[in-house]
């Protein structure tokens, strides 16, 4: 609210002031609505819900890296 309020303080003078707070509190709602469809949408959640099989051990001497 206070970056809103200097920078159209700044480029539009008093009317840039009054115009800062709604324009400032509907970006906020519009991020905070995109920010919640984002964690609930399958980009971020994964495609595939299945749990990763784990990797089976290796055994000493089994010709890794350092062989």
């Amino acid at each position: 609210l206070m970056f809103s309020l200097f920078a159209f303080g700044a480029l539009f003078g008093f009317v840039g002031l009054l115009i800062a707070v709604p324009a400032s509190a509907a970006v906020a709602v519009l991020v905070r609505f995109a920010i919640a469809r984002y964690l609930e949408s399958p980009l971020y959640k994964g495609h595939n819900t299945e749990p990763v099989p784990p990797l089976p051990a290796r055994r000493r001497g089994s010709g890794g890296p350092r062989s």
